[in-house]
């Protein structure tokens, strides 16, 4: 059993590119009438008769434009602007980048396997740490995003703390049984910074669950039975007081949630008979606290004694 903790010991994550396929298109280009039909055909799909398209495609070596329709045109470019972040990922980083989350020591692992010192995560702007991460490896995404909330909202099926649970098996595994420090999460990579408004407010150098907090509420078999409820990630380090009374299934979702402190949260409404999964969520204030509180909450779970409060801000 190794004494030491590899100090590059990390989760790597895949960076995903998402690329848009017309279909009919073949790579490479087999004529201009072939790339102007595949883009014809995506816009008069079904569903979008009603709407108004602005492109322009310009070869990036020879500046030919390949393809415009209402070039000049004035549009809200509204998500269209994430294609330029995204581009500028893939130029610089590559499609086959992974993020690389380390874990570091500070301090002495003895023969016993107790760190005398601290454990480090360096957090490295991984945007899910593993909770959109399907078991084949791809990217889960759902239409009605819990990101975007509201009473259709709806959870991508995968485990929003499979990062953090990888890594404390990996620091198990080293050898590690116990740690007499600190728990840190080293967020210096970049400041918090605010996002474009679509979904949480803020983008972080460590997200877990997208950094919020997801109630799921079920309602109860009859009118005036309590409504039920699951946090989504699991912790004890989120305290929820939920009031939701069952009411009659032709009765609308009222349902309202507000945080009472960094870490609590009151529900209170009414949800009809029959409706279930219903998601209400929070951002997180301190992405990095919350971090370090489930990181530890996982180390615990994996075996690895730690003496730190998984509660401390």
């Amino acid at each position: 059993m190794p004494s030491r903790l590899n100090p590059t010991l990390c989760l790597a994550r895949l960076f995903v590119i998402i690329a848009i396929a017309m279909n009919g298109l073949a790579s490479p280009l087999q004529s201009a009438d072939t790339f102007h039909d595949g883009i014809q055909r995506l816009t008069k799909t079904s569903g979008f008769e009603n709407g108004q398209w602005g492109i322009l495609v310009v070869d990036a070596l020879t500046k030919q434009v390949l393809f415009e329709q209402n070039a000049n045109q004035m549009f809200a470019p509204a998500s269209v602007t994430k294609l330029y972040s995204t581009a500028a990922a893939l130029e610089k980083l590559g499609p086959d980048y992974r993020f690389k989350t380390p874990i570091k020591r500070r301090g002495e692992v003895d023969s016993s396997g107790v760190l005398k010192g601290d454990l480090i995560l360096v957090a490295s702007g991984d945007m899910s740490m593993g909770g959109r991460t399907a078991t084949n490896g791809t990217m889960l995404f759902e239409d009605n995003d819990h990101t975007y909330g509201g009473d259709s909202a709806a959870l991508v099926k995968a485990g929003p703390l499979h990062g953090l649970q990888e890594l404390a098996k990996q620091i198990a595994s080293s050898g590690v049984k116990q740690v007499t420090g600190d728990v840190l999460v080293d967020d210096r990579l970049f400041q918090i910074s605010p996002s474009s408004g679509s979904g949480p407010r803020n983008v972080s150098p460590i997200t877990i669950n997208d950094n919020l907090v997801d109630v799921v509420i079920h309602a109860g078999e009859k009118p005036g039975d309590p409504a039920t409820f699951k946090l989504v990630p699991e912790t004890a380090a989120m305290s929820v007081d939920l009031q939701v009374e069952t009411v009659d299934k032709d009765k609308p979702v009222s349902v309202y949630i507000n945080t009472t402190g960094a870490r609590s949260v009151v529900v209170r409404g009414t949800i009809p008979i029959g409706k279930k999964n219903l998601i209400r969520n929070f951002e997180i204030a301190d992405p990095t606290s919350w971090a370090r509180s489930l990181l530890i909450e996982r180390l615990r779970a994996s075996g690895v004694k730690i003496a730190a409060s998984a509660l401390a801000m």
